[in-house]
């Protein structure tokens, strides 16, 4: 189930995640007790949003060496993943939820990503965002 490269289809992982709306990829990281490693207590999630941006799977090669990837940033999905990684904040007992971006770079995609992060922090009380 790899995603097939330069082939003109999309991917099954793709597909699956789209068909069954698999949106949310959740990554729990933390310490474990008895392994030494550089950093110590360690408690973070990561929830990613899984069908748009790098993964609508949109790219094709210009011409030969240069391939040209498009970044799909829809209100509806942000928003889905924002209510999602807030939610799941609430019902872990977690205080902090923090969103990446490179809308410095990419005003419009994720300037619109971040934007719908900030609409749901705004009402999503007793939260530090």
């Amino acid at each position: 189930m790899t995603t097939p490269i330069g082939k003109g289809f999309r991917s099954l992982n793709l597909t699956l995640r789209k068909e069954l709306q698999l949106y949310a990829n959740v990554r729990p990281c933390f310490s474990l007790p008895g392994y030494k490693t550089k950093y110590d207590n360690v408690n973070l999630v990561t929830i990613r949003e899984n069908t748009e941006g790098e993964y609508s799977g949109l790219e094709h090669e210009v011409v030969k060496g240069v391939v040209e990837s498009l970044k799909v940033i829809t209100r509806g999905a942000s928003t889905r993943v924002a209510e999602y990684a807030f939610q799941y904040a609430r019902d872990n007992k977690r205080h902090t939820v923090t969103s990446l971006h490179k809308a410095n770079i990419m005003k419009k995609a994720d300037g619109l990503f971040i934007e719908c992060c900030r609409e749901v922090a705004g009402g999503s009380l007793g939260f530090k965002a």
